[in-house]
């Protein structure tokens, strides 16, 4: 699940792209080369001949349990990686937050979420690494592509993402009658059905917590929330009818009170969860490990994942993203070029080894060409086999028009406060995505950033 940065991180943030940067540029090996002219994964890896360290801040331990790491100092023996697990992604991102500003003290290359990179980049704290690695970004599926370039610029070469998907209890449904259903109306059809069989269970839930989730929701839509231009200024567009038809879809749901309201990942979401009372809900590719498997005992559950139910029942399936990571390089590394091919491996040198580690499936266009991809992709105490197939099916059908702002935290927590009175009746969605937007300008204003709405 996606982590988030506060807003003392943007603060800061936007203080240190104002006192410019500390980049010292390339300094690719010369001389005798040990490292690289091998090829891994299918990616010839270019030499490197020159003895350096670089240090990597990540959070939950080394990079690809324990082995990515290993994998790329094979590759590059006069590379060598140190790396700090600095906590949490909010910790880490408000430590680098604050080493940027200070224009001393970062590391060569950090993991960071795609949800926390535009303040990042709007610092201007971050190599383009598109000069280093950018011939290898067509190897990366579209909508991954388009949420780590900004302005022609890859500010994260992607390592993992959050594919989405519907989770349907079969047992539940086929004790009701109902389907899997394939789009929204029929969503909404059925869980009225439910309701009125047994108002015990559920269709599904409304995290009106989860910014992350919501934002997932309106990528699906195919809505753009945010924009930032060449000169560093961020539109902000959450009126828009594609966001507003979401949204209003599901506080309708809950003020009709054919589902509930729930925080989730709190205890009590974890007992909804162990005690089956959702028919289905929609989750990201990381889910079967960390939001079923804990709750749910080892065969007792009879969850499947299928797509996401569309708003049309015609055309091409559009899916969303929730979640995910990649490696950024910072100015402030002495080998943008090192760090960068480091950020690349992490990601297009681990192919066979993500594979085998189920969940989401390597961030690569090929992975389906690979044989582990047809014997990998199992999940401890989830009972569908090979999730590699299933999600990398889905990953193609990703909105890539998507971008997330500076604010991620604060839209979150703006979010939470308007759709409560949203789902009580004190307001419509529409109203409350207005007052969102205004209080989200304001902030950003407040924090040095220009913005302009719509």
């Amino acid at each position: 699940m996606a982590a988030v940065a506060g807003p003392a991180v943007a603060l800061s943030l936007v203080a240190a792209a104002c006192g410019g940067s500390s980049s010292t540029g390339s300094s690719a090996g010369a001389g005798s080369a040990k490292g690289g002219g091998v090829t891994v994964d299918g990616v010839h890896w270019p030499r490197w001949g020159k003895d350096i360290k670089l240090n990597v801040w990540t959070f939950g331990g080394e990079p690809g349990t324990g082995l990515s790491i290993k994998a790329f100092e094979k590759a590059y023996p006069d590379i060598k990686i140190h790396y700090s697990d600095v906590g949490g992604g909010t910790a880490e991102y408000a430590k680098l937050a604050t080493v940027i500003h200070a224009g001393a003290g970062a590391p060569d290359v950090a993991l960071v979420e795609y949800d926390a990179l535009p303040q990042f980049v709007s610092a201007k704290g971050l190599v383009n690494q598109e000069p280093y690695v950018g011939k290898w970004m067509s190897l990366v599926p579209a909508w991954v592509r388009a949420e780590v370039t900004f302005n022609g610029g890859v500010y994260d070469f992607p390592a993992g993402g959050g594919t989405m998907g519907l989770f349907s209890n079969q047992k539940l449904l086929s004790k009701y009658g109902l389907a899997i259903p394939k789009t929204y109306a029929q969503f909404a059809s059925e869980a009225a059905t439910l309701h009125k069989d047994d108002p015990k269970v559920a269709m599904t839930y409304f995290p009106i917590n989860d910014g992350g989730y919501i934002q997932a929701l309106w990528m699906q839509a195919g809505a753009v929330p945010f924009t930032m231009s060449s000169s560093g200024t961020w539109t902000i567009d959450l009126d828009q009818p594609k966001i507003e038809r979401v949204t209003s879809y599901w506080v309708n749901l809950v003020r009709k009170g054919l589902i509930p309201v729930y925080s989730d990942y709190t205890p009590t979401w974890e007992h909804a969860i162990s005690a089956g009372t959702f028919a289905t809900f929609l989750g990201a590719s990381w889910e079967p490990g960390y939001g079923i498997a804990p709750y749910v005992k080892n065969g007792s559950q009879s969850f499947v994942v299928t797509d996401m139910p569309q708003w049309s029942s015609s055309g091409t399936p559009i899916d969303a993203n929730w979640g995910g990571s990649g490696y950024v390089v910072t100015k402030q590394t002495k080998y943008p070029e090192a760090a960068s091919l480091f950020a690349a491996f992490m990601d297009l040198g681990t192919v066979k080894q993500a594979m085998a580690d189920g969940g989401s499936p390597p961030l690569v266009n090929n992975v389906d060409t690979y044989k582990e991809f047809k014997t990998g992709g199992k999940v401890k105490d989830f009972n569908q086999p090979n999730l590699n197939i299933v999600f990398n099916r889905l990953q193609k059908y990703v909105s890539t028009s998507f971008h997330f702002s500076p604010w991620y935290t604060e839209l979150g927590a703006d979010l939470e406060v308007q759709l409560e009175a949203a789902v009580s009746g004190k307001q419509t969605a529409a109203q409350a995505l207005s007052k969102t937007q205004s209080e989200i300008a304001s902030f950003a204003r407040t924090q040095g950033y220009t913005v302009n709405t719509k």
